[in-house]
């Protein structure tokens, strides 16, 4: 749930979005200028902003900006001015509503300075009724004294309007994805050898992984260990679909695999789990030569 936080800790937040968008030398400003009763000495080193900033600052202006103006209502539009900069009047219950979580799903630069944020709210009534995700679009511009500001040197943010309610992102299925050939026998070397791998790397109990990938490979086993049981259902890799499953083909070939398993924990739920990993023959068998941050594409996946 997330805590209640008055106008002078949203205040605060703001101020720190800004500061993070405008880079190291505006941290370092923050930070460094004396206050008149200092209670502690000033920090001798000043870590840099992230090169996200410019990203970040939108974004994390837009999400607190959704989240105070479903807690608003009539009677409690001050909240809002330090988002938009003028007064508003709203006719909602304060407090009917609230959001229980929100994450920025969209951002796009419609201007220099300027950002269309998209947030999604898992939003919840006073009476705690679950009333599902909504998504909301915002318009935020980077201010400066002297007018809009870039995202490299804004002095603020300020958002254009209140919020407007959208739907929510279009479905998609995935395409171009590499793994084509289904293995229908788990006990082939591709499957047998991911099944092996997932279990030493997932399951208390097993020695570590190392034992099932290539020279040089480092992979840990997960310390401690999230499951008890693991079982793979399936298995599919981007193999010749019209050579033999079973021949392991010669030293350095590698093979993109996709396999699908079933976990569970020591409370004896259930967990559906998918991995993407590229394997390497060597001495007649397959090793794991990585567990892949991505299922591998074809081709850009941009649409």
């Amino acid at each position: 749930m997330r805590p209640s936080i008055g106008l002078g800790g949203k205040l605060a937040r703001l101020a720190a979005f800004s500061v993070l968008a405008c880079g190291p030398l505006a941290l370092a400003a923050v930070i460094l200028t004396p206050s008149a009763a200092p209670s502690a000495p000033a920090p001798s080193r000043v870590v840099p902003a992230s090169t996200s900033a410019a990203a970040a600052g939108p974004s994390g202006f837009a999400d607190l900006f959704v989240s105070t103006y479903l807690s608003a209502g009539q009677g409690t539009e001050d909240s809002l001015t330090p988002f938009l900069g003028q007064q508003v009047t709203l006719s909602t219950d304060p407090g009917s509503r609230r959001a229980q979580s929100t994450v920025v799903t969209a951002l796009t630069q419609v201007a220099a300075g300027y950002w269309s944020v998209t947030v999604a709210a898992d939003v919840v009534t006073k009476s705690g009724s679950d009333q599902g995700v909504h998504y909301f679009r915002v318009g935020v511009q980077a201010s400066s004294a002297s007018g809009a500001g870039t995202a490299a040197a804004p002095a603020g943010f300020v958002a254009t309007t209140l919020p407007a309610e959208v739907g929510p992102p279009q479905t998609l299925k995935p395409s171009n994805l590499i793994y084509q050939r289904q293995i229908p026998d788990l006990s082939d070397p591709v499957a047998a050898t991911a099944g092996q791998f997932l279990t030493a790397y997932l399951v208390a109990g097993e020695t570590g992984p190392e034992r099932y990938t290539s020279p040089g490979t480092r992979i840990s086993k997960i310390d401690p260990a999230p499951y008890r049981r693991l079982e793979v259902t399936g298995v599919a890799d981007d193999g010749d679909p019209s050579l033999s499953s079973t021949a392991v083909p010669a030293d350095g070939t590698r093979r993109h695999a996709l396999a699908q398993v079933q976990a569970k924990d020591a409370a004896g739920n259930q967990v559906s789990l998918t991995y993407a990993m590229t394997l390497t023959a060597r001495a007649g068998r397959w090793e794991v030569t990585d567990l892949d941050p991505a299922p591998t594409t074809s081709s850009p996946t941009t649409r």
